[in-house]
C-alpha cells in the first residue's frame, strides 16, 4: 500500500477526565499537534488529533482525515505527508481488523490502556466507526467554527476504511447552509458498495433447487492473494456484524443513490446458512416430490417464483429534494484495476462484474455525476437524456482518476490529492 496509507502508529498518552479534554504532544505553549479525547455516548471514547490548527486563521480551510485503518486505542497514525502544511483533523475511529488482534504489544507496555472507558465490552464492528466519525465530526464543528458570522470550508480526506467512512460523511454533511460544513473530499480505494463481496443471485430462477442454491453460494475471488481488496474481501465477516450492515448507505455510499437489486443474505458463512430465508423455503419446497409441486400459475407458484426473483436496482433521488445538501467537489482516486490469471476454473467472469478497487471508484463517480445532472441541474428532456452542459459541470465536480499499478500510484497518490487541494483552498477567501 501506498506510504500514506502506513499503519505504522504513533503513541497515544491515555485520557481520563470529563467528556473531552486536551492533551499536548510539545512542550510548548503554542502546539502543532494537540489531542482531544471525544465520548461516544455510551461507548467510549475516541481520541481526536489536531495539527497545526492554532497556527491558522479561524477561517482557514480545515481537513479532516479519515485513517486508512484504525489502530489500538493507545495508538494513533502519522499524518500523511501531503498533508501537513493544513490545518487538520484525524478521526480515530474504531474498526478493528484481524492485525489489531494479533499485533504485539511492545514490551513493557500494557496492554489494556489505563482508562478503561476508552474501550467498551462491546465489540467495535459496524455501526460503531460511522458513529465515532460522526461524533468526532460533531466535535470539531462546535469547537472549530470561526467566530461571528464566518465562514470555515471542510475537506474531508481518507483512503481504503476511511475513503469509505468519508464518503458517507461528505454525503451526508455538505450543507450550503451551514456557515463549517463539508465542500469537498478526497478518496482513494475506498469500497462504496460492500454489498459487491455477496454471493451472486439469479434473477432468472431455475425449476432445478441445486442450480438455484449453487448461483447462490458461488462467491468469485478475482483478488490477487496478499493484495489490498483481498484482505478487506477476507476481513468482510470481522468489519460487519451481519450481511445486513453491508446494506447501509453509511457503509455503502453509493447506496444513497440507488438500491442494491440484492436479497439480504442471512449469513456470511460458505453453506445453505447464505442464503435468504425466503429462498430456503422455496428450495425445500421444490425439493419435494412431482405430487406437491405447485401447478405452473397458480398463487403458490408466484409466490415461490417472487421468492427466487432478487429485487431489480432502482435509482433515488440523493441528495432529497427538500434537504440543503449538494453533492461536494470530490477527487475519486484508484490504482489500476488488475486481472488474475484463470485458476482453473471453466468460466471467467466479464470486467463488468468484477469487484475492485477500480469498479468501485467508477460506480461511485457514476451515480454522483448521475444526481447533479439529472437533479441539481434540472436541465434533462427526458430520462438519462442529460444535456452537455449538465454532464460538463457534473465531470468537472466528481473528478476520477487512475494513478497506475499500486507502485506507481505510491508515487502519484500524494501530489495528486495534494494539486486538488490547494486548487480548492486557493479558492477560498482565506488561504491555509
Amino acid at each position: 500500500m501506498p506510504r500514506w496509507h502506513t499503519r505504522l502508529p504513533l503513541a497515544l498518552r491515555p485520557i481520563r477526565a470529563g467528556s473531552w479534554c486536551r492533551t499536548f504532544a510539545s512542550g510548548s505553549n503554542c502546539p502543532r499537534h494537540e489531542q482531544v479525547s471525544v465520548r461516544c455516548g455510551s461507548s467510549g471514547h475516541i481520541a481526536v488529533d489536531l495539527h497545526n490548527h492554532l497556527y491558522q486563521p479561524p477561517t482557514a480551510p480545515l481537513v479532516i482525515y479519515l485513517p486508512s485503518f484504525s489502530r489500538q486505542p493507545h495508538l494513533s497514525p502519522p499524518l500523511p505527508e501531503f498533508i501537513k502544511r493544513y490545518p487538520t483533523a484525524v478521526i480515530n475511529y474504531r474498526w478493528p481488523e484481524d492485525s489489531i488482534l494479533s499485533d504485539p504489544v511492545p514490551a513493557g507496555q500494557n496492554s489494556q490502556p489505563e482508562d478503561d472507558s476508552i474501550v467498551p465490552t462491546n465489540p467495535l464492528h459496524w455501526p460503531t466507526p460511522i458513529h465515532d466519525t460522526l461524533f468526532g465530526y460533531s466535535w470539531i464543528t462546535d469547537n472549530l467554527v470561526p467566530p461571528d458570522s464566518q465562514r470555515r470550508d471542510i475537506y474531508v480526506v481518507g483512503s481504503y476504511l476511511g475513503a469509505s467512512l468519508a464518503a458517507s460523511l461528505a454525503l451526508t454533511e455538505s450543507h450550503t447552509h451551514e456557515r463549517m460544513a463539508v465542500r469537498g473530499v478526497a478518496l482513494y480505494n475506498g469500497i462504496y458498495d460492500w454489498t459487491a463481496f455477496l454471493p451472486p443471485q439469479n434473477n432468472n430462477p431455475s425449476t432445478d433447487a441445486l442450480a438455484a442454491m449453487k448461483s447462490l453460494l458461488e462467491l468469485p475471488d478475482d483478488d490477487a492473494e496478499g493484495s489490498a481488496m483481498h484482505y478487506l474481501r477476507q476481513l468482510v465477516p470481522t468489519l460487519f456484524k451481519t450481511p445486513s450492515n453491508l446494506f447501509d448507505p453509511f457503509a455503502s455510499a453509493v447506496l444513497f443513490f440507488r438500491s442494491t437489486g440484492l436479497l439480504v443474505p442471512s449469513s456470511f458463512e460458505p453453506s445453505g446458512s447464505t442464503i435468504p430465508p425466503e429462498l430456503e423455503r422455496a428450495i425445500a419446497e421444490l425439493s419435494l416430490d412431482e405430487a406437491s409441486t405447485p401447478v405452473p400459475g397458480s398463487p403458490e407458484a408466484a409466490r415461490l417464483e417472487v421468492a427466487f426473483k432478487a429485487p431489480r436496482k432502482g435509482y433515488m433521488a440523493f441528495p432529497p429534494r427538500q434537504s440543503m445538501l449538494r453533492i461536494p467537489e470530490a477527487l475519486i482516486l484508484h490504482e489500476t484495476e488488475t486481472v488474475q490469471p484463470g485458476r482453473g476454473r471453466g468460466r471467467k467472469r466479464s470486467t463488468a462484474s468484477r469487484n475492485n478497487f477500480a469498479s468501485q471508484a467508477k460506480e461511485l463517480a457514476r451515480v454522483m455525476r448521475r444526481s447533479i445532472s439529472l437533479y441539481e441541474m434540472r436541465e434533462r428532456i427526458r430520462l438519462d437524456d442529460i444535456d452537455e452542459g449538465a454532464g460538463v459541470e457534473a465531470e468537472r465536480r466528481v473528478q476520477l482518476r487512475d494513478l497506475g499499478t499500486e507502485d506507481v500510484a505510491e508515487d502519484a497518490l500524494g501530489p495528486a490529492v495534494e494539486e486538488w487541494l490547494e486548487e480548492k483552498m486557493n479558492a477560498c477567501d482565506v488561504k491555509a
